[in-house]
């Protein structure tokens, strides 16, 4: 579920450092009697106490529906290398990890280090599965426009690469959402 890579910001003097100490309107969509009967109602709730100084969004699987996309990607190239994958094992041993992170694992899991191309060979084979089918999670876009008319400050933090997520994030129309609040961690 989305709610699960919405995080309170703590006022801190980064660049990623989202702070407004000032209430939401009183006609905020975020709490409104539809919003209230959302599973984001509690969350949500908190905004009109000024509670929420800004909002941090996970990219994959929060904002955009990759993490199927990318890790049955995954699981076929491990699968063709010789290390044999589900889509649904991808996604228990790989999801929420770096790709770095992830060529270390299949190194331990084969004993040997994979071959050297394949970060390259799965950066290809992803893009073009992710520009033919990826889309925006359900409700995201709702969320973001609520989040617009209150006021609230987003941004968003992966360990994804800034390339995909102006991959992700361009090709399910959020890319100018986010415009100069993308930070990633690789």
């Amino acid at each position: 579920h989305w709610l699960r890579g919405i995080s309170t910001v703590v006022p801190a003097p980064t660049p990623c450092n989202v702070s407004s100490h000032r209430p939401a309107p009183a006609s905020n969509p975020l709490t409104s009697r539809t919003a209230m009967h959302s599973p984001s109602a509690e969350l949500l709730g908190h905004v009109d106490g000024g509670h929420i100084d800004g909002v941090i969004f996970d990219c994959d699987g929060v904002l955009v529906d990759s993490e199927r996309i990318s890790n049955g990607t995954w699981a076929l190239l491990l699968t063709e290398i010789g290390l044999p994958m589900t889509m649904e094992q991808s996604l228990g041993i790989f999801m929420g990890n770096s790709m770095p992170r992830c060529v270390e694992i299949v190194a331990e899991m084969m004993g040997h280090a994979p071959p050297e191309d394949l970060l390259a060979r799965f950066t290809a084979n992803v893009t073009v599965a992710l520009q033919r089918d990826l889309e925006p999670v359900d409700g995201i876009v709702a969320l973001l426009d609520a989040l617009d008319a209150a006021g609230m400050r987003y941004g968003v933090a992966s360990n994804g690469e800034h390339e995909k997520m102006r991959t992700t994030l361009g090709k399910t129309g959020l890319l100018d959402r986010f415009e100069g609040k993308r930070f990633s961690a690789v």
